[in-house]
């Protein structure tokens, strides 16, 4: 009982600091350039992090096997380093984001005037913010090494210690990748900037070059070509991830002639970010100027990224001269996660290309809804479990978070996103307005939760329990899986909080009786009850 108390204590302790952050941090209220300069730090490490946690976990469910000595290491050096580590980071965070850093007695004026740039210019003001990243995740890993502290008195000895080193390995190589390819700058700025002109040139409609400042465009829709804009950034993320892919398959793959998929990586990554350029301005002058500064600046890099190094990775393990032995053209077998993850993904592939051509509010929605109905559809017959009834609980569970959510926006702030969602849907003509709408509230109700649940709660959660997931029953259910899983899934939240919380429910929900249909059943209760909130007193800000 005490040993349960003090764990809800500790779990308490987190999440009075994170409602802390949130409360004094709302990233609509974070100036832009701070944000720009938070996701190029921490979108390549995202990836990563994730892998380590689905890697580490079960290892450490492994820890008592083996050789290892009995006896606990002491918590009390993470119970009191964790509030220190906390302290630093919100100080650092305060700094960064919101304080007159000119009234700061630690910092020197050029380095205050550099941490206010663009980071790509300024690797001090890029150490800085990677400092500050580095508190944060130490804050976060004390705080989860109080909760499960390693059995072994030889902590080198941890069976977590691999992949976790090779998931933040892997981490900050794409980030030191993108400083290192910096230093190629200027002579790939003028060959970008070469290109992208050869390009628009081809189109119809009056080019504007000014080369002097790096300024692109046609038909009166221009764009400065930054540093960033290069490419040098998307080469260094594809050579760390072709580079790990010929390491992990080392012994598919014919060496030394496999290498010759790094500089062709890089070089179409790099022609696929010219051709990128020019449809930004394209789509600027020909579509919209909000839509290519907003939503296709914003996704089609990370298009552009997917399919050159998922493309020539598949391409690669089919070509006999790259692959060892006569099964290099064999199929690809299908794995057990595939119907848990692959209609997510498919929804998230079908965002992110309708997403390009938004504005910030998205008029191909249905497209995504389609989407991961093809995809549920192809795997049908592999869910047999989410054919039983939802118990009643299960509503009630629901209903809470429903109330949690509502409450979560009663403290954010003034303004919040979506507020003007009901003015841009009014907009739409009358013959896509209303199918735009039943497709919101289907997606919203039906196919979202059915999506998230089959990924987080069916094989997230449980993956990190085991790797046969499938075989997991709800009483191996542990903390490490509940909070991980859970914190996640906020992620993908604007109210990151109540999301990690609405998370830890629908896994309660699952663990009740074991079936995924209860946590589908809670997280549809939630969105039909925030959908039926939105369209009766038309504020959208909390139906996302």
């Amino acid at each position: 009982m005490i040993r349960a108390t003090g764990r809800a204590a500790w779990v308490a302790l987190l999440l009075v600091e994170a409602g802390a952050l949130s409360a004094r941090y709302h990233w609509t209220s974070i100036p832009e350039p701070r944000i720009g300069q938070a996701r190029w730090l921490v979108e390549p490490a995202f990836p990563a992090a994730l892998a380590s946690a689905i890697a580490v976990v079960p290892a450490l469910r492994r820890r008592g096997r083996g050789d290892e000595p009995a006896g606990p290491l002491p918590r009390w050096p993470f119970v009191l380093g964790q509030p220190v580590a906390f302290l630093a980071y919100a100080r650092s965070v305060a700094w960064l984001l919101t304080e007159d850093l000119a009234g700061s007695p630690y910092l020197d004026a050029r380095l205050i005037g550099r941490l206010h740039g663009d980071p790509h210019d300024s690797p001090a003001a890029a150490c800085w913010l990677a400092g500050s990243a580095l508190l944060g995740a130490a804050s976060l890993a004390l705080w989860v090494a109080a909760l499960i502290v390693p059995p072994a008195r030889r902590p080198w000895r941890w069976p977590g210690w691999v992949p976790l080193g090779a998931g933040l390995g892997f981490g900050a190589a794409a980030v030191a990748a993108g400083w290192a390819a910096q230093a190629t700058w200027p002579g790939l700025g003028h060959a970008t900037f070469w290109l992208v002109h050869r390009l628009l040139a081809t189109l119809p409609g009056e080019v504007v070059s000014r080369p002097a400042e790096s300024v692109l465009g046609i038909d009166g829709f221009t764009v400065w070509i930054a540093p960033a804009c290069s490419g040098y950034e998307g080469i260094g993320l594809v050579l760390v991830y072709l580079g790990v892919v010929l390491w992990v398959d080392r012994r598919g793959f014919r060496f030394p002639r496999a290498l010759l998929l790094l500089p062709l990586g890089a070089v179409a990554i790099w022609l696929a970010n010219a051709i990128r350029l020019a449809a930004l301005v394209a789509v600027g002058a020909w579509v919209s100027p909000a839509a290519a500064r907003r939503g296709f600046h914003a996704q089609a890099g990370w298009l552009a990224f997917n399919a050159v190094a998922l493309g020539l990775v598949a391409l690669a393990r089919r070509t006999r001269a790259l692959r060892r032995g006569p099964g290099s053209a064999r199929a690809v077998r299908p794995t057990p996660s595939a119907p848990y993850l692959m209609p997510m993904l498919a929804m998230v592939a079908a965002a992110m290309i309708t997403g390009a051509f938004s504005d910030g509010f998205d008029r191909l929605y249905p497209a995504r809804v389609l989407a991961a109905l093809a995809a549920l559809a192809w795997f049908r017959r592999r869910y047999p479990g989410l054919r039983r009834a939802a118990s009643r609980e299960a509503v009630a569970l629901g209903v809470l978070v429903f109330a949690l959510w509502l409450a979560s926006g009663a403290l954010g702030p003034a303004t919040a996103p979506g507020g003007d969602a009901p003015a841009r849907w009014a907009d739409l003509p009358p013959a896509w307005g209303w199918p735009w709408l039943i497709a919101r509230v289907v997606g919203s109700v039906l196919v979202a939760p059915l999506v998230e649940e089959l990924a987080f709660r069916g094989f997230l959660l449980r993956r990190l329990i085991s790797a046969d997931f499938e075989g997991v029953t709800p009483g191996r259910l542990t903390w490490a899986s509940l909070l991980i899983s859970s914190l996640l899934f906020g992620a993908l939240h604007d109210r990151w909080l109540a999301g990690a919380a609405a998370g830890a429910i629908y896994a309660l929900a699952w663990r009740r009786r074991g079936e995924l249909a209860d946590a589908v059943a809670a997280h549809a209760t939630t969105n039909g009850l925030l959908a039926a909130h939105a369209l009766a007193s038309g504020d959208w800000s909390s139906w996302s």
